[in-house]
């Protein structure tokens, strides 16, 4: 049977409710290109972390698990948009269609790990402040209570989506596996495409739910770690002009980081939870998928800049020829 994009996507509504291969390969060939530049910046600092022995450094460590995963995503997601152009002229496609739904189930797996990894960082941040702040005498239980939040960041997106992937291998059929569309992992399915591959609706429970909690969480600890700083400030007696310099740049710093996450989620927040609305105009509404198709990949270059390069936390762990140890207070940075 000779099966396009336009064939497996839903006719329910009509042409409006399907995007043309022209349009998925448009928004295939922007994942690789932005994709790419998102393995470059991830992949900078993986690089130099291991090439320095810089890994385990507490100002290293945090991004260099956010850029491992970037890094992973992002060549995932270059793969199956490949997959995608590579197939899409080509009539049988039975066999690549269901290769095409497992490399996406691991580009959509990484990407859960980044979004779990971006509040870590934010933890981390709070949980070393505290500690130097604090002089905390619980050092080792807040250093395996960090451990444990990496390795949960890692182990159950991982468990989740295999564990779908398992069970949706015992039911396939036929149908399922000539979805060449699903190369291409973006929220382009209806409800009434649910009816054919429920499966579809499950990876959007699984991606979305995850992506909501991080956002409501980062705000959350962004908060506390500003109010935190502020309050170290103020135990200290009058505020100097330096002092409130430095409030500022909390402020601007923890902005810059949600900021971050926002511009790169918000259209596939909008994209998934629209796609589960009655009425989910997929051509009309084209370029918020273009929007997606630009900002989501590019999340591993952005993290890479404002994690990584622009803090001088990171930098100065670096460059530094020993292992550096936990800051005193005075000279922490964010």
């Amino acid at each position: 049977m000779n099966t396009t994009v336009a064939d497996v996507t839903t006719h329910a509504g009509g042409s409006n409710d399907h995007l043309s291969a022209h349009q998925m390969r448009t928004i295939g060939i922007l994942d690789i290109v932005f994709a790419s530049l998102s393995i470059i910046g991830a992949g900078s600092i993986v690089v130099c972390s291991l090439a320095k022995k810089k890994c385990c450094v507490p100002d290293v460590r945090p991004i260099f698990h956010l850029s491992l995963a970037d890094l992973l995503a992002s060549l995932s997601l270059v793969i199956s948009a490949i997959l995608y152009i590579i197939q899409n002229d080509n009539h049988d496609i039975k066999d690549i269609a269901e290769i095409c739904h497992y490399v996406t189930s691991v580009t959509t797996c990484f990407y859960i790990i980044t979004f779990f990894l971006t509040s870590t960082f934010a933890i981390d941040l709070l949980t070393r402040f505290l500690i130097q702040t604090r002089n905390s005498s619980r050092h080792k239980k807040k250093k395996r209570f960090l451990c444990s939040l990496y390795l949960l960041s890692w182990v159950v997106p991982v468990i989740s989506v295999l564990v779908i992937d398992v069970l949706r291998y015992t039911e396939r059929n036929e149908t399922l596996s000539a979805n060449v569309s699903e190369c291409i992992p973006v929220f382009h399915r209806t409800k009434d495409n649910w009816e054919v591959d429920e499966w579809d609706k499950y990876f959007k429970y699984v991606f979305l739910a995850p992506l909501g909690f991080v956002v409501i969480a980062n705000i959350i600890i962004y908060i506390c770690v500003r109010q935190q700083y502020k309050k170290e400030q103020a135990n200290r007696g009058v505020l100097s002009y330096n002092e409130h310099q430095g409030q500022w740049r909390v402020t601007k710093k923890v902005s810059l980081y949600l900021a971050v996450f926002l511009i790169c989620w918000l259209p596939t927040i909008v994209l998934g939870v629209w796609s589960f609305s009655g009425h989910f105009p997929v051509k009309t509404i084209y370029g918020v998928f273009i929007w997606q198709a630009v900002s989501s990949p590019l999340q591993g270059l952005l993290n890479s800049i404002v994690y990584g390069w622009q803090r001088e936390a990171f930098k100065k762990a670096i460059n530094e020829n020993t292992p550096l140890n936990i800051e005193p207070a005075s000279s922490y940075t964010f």
